[in-house]
């Protein structure tokens, strides 16, 4: 008995022993202790003690467990440390007892000792506001410890001692935060703790079913709670998932900036493991792909808080703000790069990162804000200005009201995302409704009408699905390749295929794919045009617009689209004036279009083109209307016509817009949408002429001198006697938000494009300095004044396999009745005496157009000529012309291969220059 006694001590005595040589590993037992010990990695490398000396200092404790390479290891400090740097820098800056402008420079010299090299003013702001953040968070939650109710609780995130506290450690005046930085705090903390707490549990977990295990755990819709002030049974199984989500990213895209770069391999497989661990996952699941779109959303989200420090630590120097945008919108978008190829980027790449900056910060405000919609769209306003270096003054309502739109189905589009990923795990899992969420972070109510409701949440869904795809399409674009793009996309479907999937789960199989389709294509086609639009944007020279046009046709190219760049151009700028119509309301809207013209125009659109991209986007807007409505099977052509004559007046402000020829086009169109055919835009053999007026009611004589106008441009156009005198049909005139509008149609027989577009601008010009005085009109009636004219050849959305839509323009040519007396034309100057109103292009006999039959008799003419080549047939910009070009040329278009005709003596000159192409 003796002998097993001492036995069993010594077995003991040998345990404690071995286990005693063993370096102690303390794990975190709470995310409180995680903190902890990531602030005192922080503390220690802000001492400027290396990391070696830091870890020997501070043993083996850390929030995760440590990788045996020497290399993964040190990553995994850096991590640490800079995890715990907010925590650390507040402690430091509450207790700095010197002056604001001392202890700013203390927490910069800590701050570069951290990262090993000096910190910039534009960085160093940023970091101050998240000390800020990371105080107010400790003051929210001792206030909500205290709180008995779940209204003490949401007070707290109205804490009047948390925005002083804050204001104290990042130097801010406490003005300046608002609540809905109190409740950013609260959310990305507990976030950060709900992701530690998975972290921990999937590291203990001992298989796959304790770890799928770790996301049912209590205590993490109890924090997600605790941090909103709500009941933890009023929390969603699909919240949690979408906070794990953005953690996991942020953890990610935080490894990624603080590896070592050199060893890019072992840096993306750490950022995956974290990812993997925070959002309950398998590193395995995880591609470079996805790894690779999930930093690309946590910069875009840091990028925003970086840029928003940074533009209000600037104040009103012009300077200072350009120089946020100039140093931090490149180091983020280089930051998140795994690729770490070195290339230079673009100032598309750098535009577009803002603008997915301004995104992620309009969805957050939408989110977060709390009060009314007005409120809630004046602190949104300065944010997203901010967040792309601007003032708030320098958006338009237009601007406003479009990304308030993008962030709100940004929010609806991550719920459904969340939703899709918990019903994976458990298919009785609860979910926030996706159209419910857009609707509360838009701040707008339903109709109340059961019918309209429902195709407006068809068309809501449908957005979502093809910004699911644009998501997806921005990060494959980066490839150099078709074949590494396709190869991307396809690694993203469970991003793509698989929420649409949960979106349209109503929907029969069939229906779905055709909605997925076309989600695809219209996102693949945006994403170019998006890009273009912003490179044309910031473009200042003819250089900077050149590799706008190169980058478009070789994005074009690695997207796997078939059509010309211009078209993808026209196509965009046609989504803008739909997605301005939709997301401004009935008070607004008339100004939200002009401000969109602006715009387009500021990116390379002529003024004269603005029409054609209007009525291009009625049409597609009204058929997606059809397409939703025709979706309900129970719903009749009655109702659906209904539905969309209501929403198609509504947005473009023209009450007699539905006629029959536009319901066919509508239903035509709408008809290939729902099928998901590939549709292709089709020039129309007719050029469409609208003179804008500042008159409130259609006047016979006002139309009469357009009418007047054209015939005298037609004449000019009598380039032969086999191609005789265009006629001008269609005539009407139309009250586009209470403004009068003059339209009327030119066919342009057999014109090449060259001249199809000297057309266009000869009759813009020629109707912008028109007189619409009349001695006949009364003393001191108000005359109306032409305020745009728009001209250019139509087009027609159609299905790639109609050969029958587009091909109705013959009878155009025919002489059409005028809905309006006419008046005799009004002479044009001749330029000079010799020149005749009825003289022909001088012949040539070099080439020759096939002569083509004159559509009716003409009076006689010359003999029939030859138009004579020239290398420029476009007529050089005169500085009268109102349809000037801008100081900058747009990109150029090779030639028509089609023979031009030398411009007639008498042409009105067009005011573009012949190496100039608008885009």
């Amino acid at each position: 008995m003796l002998f097993v006694r001492q036995l069993v001590l010594t077995t003991c005595l040998l345990i404690m022993a071995c286990t005693a040589q063993k370096p102690a590993v303390q794990k975190p037992e709470k995310p409180e202790d995680a903190k902890q010990m990531d602030t005192q990695m922080a503390n220690c490398k802000m001492s400027g003690k290396s990391l070696a000396e830091c870890r020997a200092q501070l043993g083996n404790s850390t929030s995760m467990t440590r990788p045996k390479d020497a290399e993964e290891a040190a990553n995994l400090d850096r991590f640490d440390a800079q995890k715990g740097a907010a925590a650390a820098l507040a402690e430091r800056l509450s207790n700095c007892t010197g002056t604001k402008a001392q202890c700013r420079d203390q927490a910069k010299e800590a701050l570069s000792k951290l990262m090993g090299q000096n910190l910039t003013e534009e960085e160093l702001a940023y970091d101050l506001q998240r000390a800020g953040a990371s105080k107010a968070q400790e003051v929210i939650k001792a206030c909500q410890a205290n709180a008995s109710t779940t209204e003490e609780k949401k007070a707290c995130l109205r804490s009047d001692a948390a925005k002083a506290e804050a204001a104290k450690v990042s130097g801010r005046d406490a003005g300046k935060i608002k609540n809905e930085d109190l409740a950013k705090a609260a959310r990305e903390g507990a976030a950060s703790d709900m992701a530690t707490i998975m972290k921990s549990c999937m590291e203990s977990a001992e298989n796959a079913t304790a770890k799928k295990a770790c996301l049912k755990r209590d205590d993490l819709k109890s924090t997600m709670a605790a941090s909103m002030g709500r009941n933890k049974s009023d929390v969603k199984d699909s919240e949690v998932r979408e906070s794990l989500r953005q953690a996991a990213q942020n953890d990610a895209l935080m490894m990624l900036q603080n590896c070592n770069k050199s060893e890019m391999a072992k840096c993306k497989e750490q950022a995956k493991t974290l990812q993997a661990k925070a959002s309950g996952k398998n590193a395995s699941e995880i591609t470079d792909s996805k790894l690779q779109l999930d930093a690309s959303k946590a910069m875009s989200r840091n990028l925003a808080d970086k840029m928003v420090a940074c533009v209000e630590d600037a104040g009103e120097n012009a300077s200072a703000r350009a120089l946020c945008k100039e140093r931090l919108a490149a180091s983020s978008v280089q930051s998140a790069d795994l690729t770490q190829s070195g290339r230079k980027l673009s100032q598309t790449d750098l535009e577009v990162a803002l603008q997915q900056a301004a995104l992620s910060k309009a969805r957050e405000i939408s989110e977060d804000c709390t009060g009314s919609r007005q409120e809630c769209k004046d602190i949104l306003t300065e944010r997203v200005a901010m967040s792309m270096g601007k003032r708030k003054e320098d958006l338009t309502e237009k601007d406003v009201e479009t990304i308030m739109e993008e962030g709100a189905r940004e929010a609806g589009k991550s719920a459904a995302k969340a939703c899709r990923e918990a019903r994976e795990e458990d298919a009785n899992a609860t979910c926030e409704d996706p159209v419910e969420k857009y609707m509360q972070s838009r701040k707008i109510e339903k109709s109340g009408d059961t019918k309209k409701d429902d195709v407006q949440k068809k068309n809501i869904k449908q957005n979502m699905a093809k910004d699911l795809e644009k998501d997806a399409m921005r990060v494959c674009l980066e490839e150099a390749s078709k074949a590494e793009a396709d190869k991307c996309l396809n690694e993203l479907k469970t991003e793509t295929a698989d929420v649409s999937a949960e979106l349209f789960k109503d929907l029969p199989a069939e229906a779905q794919q055709a909605k997925q389709k076309r989600a695809k294509l219209d996102a693949s086609r945006e994403v170019v045009g998006e890009r273009f639009h912003l490179c044309m944007k910031a473009a200042q020279t003819q250089e900077e617009k050149d590799a706008c046009l190169a980058d478009m046709k070789n994005k074009t190219s690695i997207a796997g689209l078939s059509e010309k760049a211009e078209d993808i151009a026209l196509r965009y700028r046609g989504q803008e004036v739909a997605e301005a119509a939709r997301a401004c309301n009935m008070t607004q809207r008339a100004a939200c279009i002009q401000q969109v013209k602006d715009e387009l125009k500021q990116a390379g659109m002529k003024e004269r083109e603005f029409g054609k991209v209007t009525k291009l986007a009625a049409i597609k807007s009204a058929a997606e209307t059809w397409v939703a409505c025709k979706e309900n099977t129970t719903n009749s052509d009655e109702v659906c016509d209904n539905i969309v004559k209501a929403s198609l007046e509504d947005e473009s402000g023209e009450a007699g817009i539905w006629t029959d020829d536009m319901k066919a086009k509508v239903q035509k169109l709408g008809e290939a949408l729902m099928n998901g055919t590939e549709t292709v835009l089709r020039k129309l053999k007719r050029v469409g002429s609208d003179a804008v007026t500042d008159g409130t009611a259609c006047s016979d004589s006002v139309f009469a001198k357009i009418t007047g106008q054209l015939e005298n441009v037609s004449r000019d156009f009598n380039l032969t006697d086999a191609r005789g005198a265009m006629n001008i049909s269609s005539r009407r005139c139309r009250l586009v938000f209470g403004k009068a509008q003059y339209e009327s149609k030119l066919p342009t027989n057999d014109l090449n494009e060259t001249e199809i577009a000297l057309l266009s601008d000869t009759v813009a010009s020629n109707l912008a300095g028109l007189s619409l005085s009349s001695r006949r009109l009364l003393v001191g009636r108000r005359l109306d004044q032409v305020t745009s004219v728009y001209a250019d050849q139509e087009v027609q959305e159609c299905a790639a396999s109609d050969s029958t839509c587009g091909a109705d323009t013959n009878s155009l040519q025919s002489p059409s009745p005028s809905p309006m007396p006419s008046s005799s034309p009004t002479p044009l100057p001749s330029p000079s005496p010799s020149s005749s109103s009825t003289s022909s292009p001088s012949p040539s006999p070099s080439t020759s157009p096939s002569p083509l039959p004159a559509p009716s008799p003409t009076p006689a003419a010359s003999p029939s000529a030859s138009p004579t080549p020239s290398a420029s047939p476009m007529p050089s910009a005169s500085p009268s012309s109102s349809q000037s070009p801008s100081p900058v040329p747009s990109p150029t278009l090779p030639p028509s291969p089609s023979p031009s005709p030398a411009p007639s003596p008498n042409r009105v000159d067009s005011g573009v220059d012949s190496a100039e192409t608008s885009w």
